[in-house]
């Protein structure tokens, strides 16, 4: 555990502590954990124990105080901070459609804006009424940014994700899920059934 201190504060101000590296979604957006939350002291100094390794946020109210907040401070052990900075949160894949033939569904994302983190791009796809996730497609080409998912079930609804990966396997981030449903019979003039497809809004997360 680590000790965070800080002088110079607004005293009397509320201040409230987040930790960066653990976010929580709050009106459909993400924010940090809230962690600490109380008054500044009379001599402006503020010290905080017991804290994890990590990069916090430490903001104050009321809202005239906000040029005052502290947006990024390092607390603890900055090499464990840096190796939860890659491994807890990864940066998004965003899954935007998945479209439905009779036996096979193609999935189109993005990156982020940074870029390309992983060394795989792994389509995983849960049938419905089944616990399990399970590889279905993967590819190595960075560059790439859709997939082809064969070998489905006709008339079958699917759960689809993306997860960048390490060569090891490790996550690098997934994807919100989305859901497609196979069809029952051939497509008429080899098109694709955009009915039995779906698509949801592109947000990172």
């Amino acid at each position: 555990m680590a000790t965070l201190v800080q002088s110079g504060l607004p005293a009397g101000a509320v201040f409230v502590l987040q930790d960066n590296l653990f976010l929580v979604d709050r009106g459909g957006r993400q924010h940090g954990l809230l962690v600490r939350t109380g008054t500044i002291p009379v001599t402006g100094v503020l010290s905080l124990g017991g804290l994890r390794d990590s990069n916090y946020a430490l903001l104050f109210r009321p809202l005239s105080l906000v040029n005052q907040s502290r947006l990024s401070i390092d607390v603890g052990d900055r090499v464990a901070f840096r190796r939860r900075l890659e491994h807890v949160v990864p940066p998004p894949v965003i899954l935007l459609s998945a479209v439905a033939t009779d036996l096979s569904v193609e999935l189109a994302w993005t990156h982020p804006a940074d870029g390309f983190q992983g060394e795989r791009v792994v389509a995983q796809a849960q049938a419905q009424g089944s616990p399990a996730w399970r590889d279905v497609a993967e590819t190595r080409d960075r560059q790439a940014r859709s997939l082809v998912v064969t070998d489905l079930l006709s008339s079958t609804t699917y759960a689809f994700r993306i997860r960048q990966e390490t060569v090891e396997g490790r996550s690098r981030g997934t994807s919100r899920s989305l859901s497609a449903t196979t069809g029952d019979g051939p497509e008429q003039d080899g098109s694709t059934n955009l009915q039995r497809g779906g698509s949801f809004e592109v947000e990172a997360w």
